[in-house]
């Protein structure tokens, strides 16, 4: 037997993050979905702490042979973090969860996926959101984002982890499960 799948969506707002990783959970077997979208405390200590307990329970819970898919992450921290949506810089805190991310590989075999799309299918998606009464979302911050997420995508490549670009724009939401599944080899 394999490796049990350590899978991370990651994406701008609108991407289709929490869509996809859905998909992934109705369709992936003995798989437990985390949304880590929103962490409440948001200070620099508390959010380290939190992102450090969740790699803590992945590491704890590596008998059960479960894959885990999460939706956000610490890379979504790092994103806001550089465009300055947090009052702290976030970049040790970054490099130490990449860290033990790295170190999760000898468990999980871990794919990081990160959406992309453009700006015509972010004003679509955007247009019919109905669980962000709480912050004001723009396609231009939609983009910006998307900007900080491809330059990470980089860095997290440089540190020798797997990360998947995928520009979802026009796909439907099972052509793009398929085109995960396959091009991330998920159902074998």
């Amino acid at each position: 037997m394999g490796k049990p799948k350590l899978i991370i969506v990651e994406g701008a707002i609108g991407s289709g993050k929490s869509t996809l990783s859905r998909s992934l959970r109705e369709n992936i077997p003995n798989s437990t979905l985390l949304d880590l979208g929103s962490i409440g405390n948001d200070s620099q200590a508390h959010s380290f702490i939190y992102h450090s307990n969740i790699l803590s329970m992945l590491f704890d819970v590596k008998l059960v042979q479960s894959n885990f898919i999460l939706s956000r992450s610490f890379i979504s921290n790092e994103v806001y973090s550089r465009l300055g949506k947090k009052d702290y810089d976030n970049s040790d805190n970054f490099k130490y969860h990449v860290n033990r991310l790295n170190m999760l590989k000898m468990i999980y075999d871990i794919k990081i996926i990160i959406l992309a799309s453009n700006p015509d299918e972010f004003e679509r998606r955007l247009s019919v959101r109905k669980k962000f009464q709480y912050v004001k979302h723009s396609v231009e911050e939609s983009i910006k984002q998307q900007r900080e997420y491809l330059c990470i995508a980089d860095e997290l490549r440089e540190s020798d982890l797997e990360v998947r670009v995928v520009n979802n724009g026009g796909l439907s939401q099972e052509d793009l499960y398929k085109l995960i599944v396959t091009e991330l080899n998920l159902n074998g």
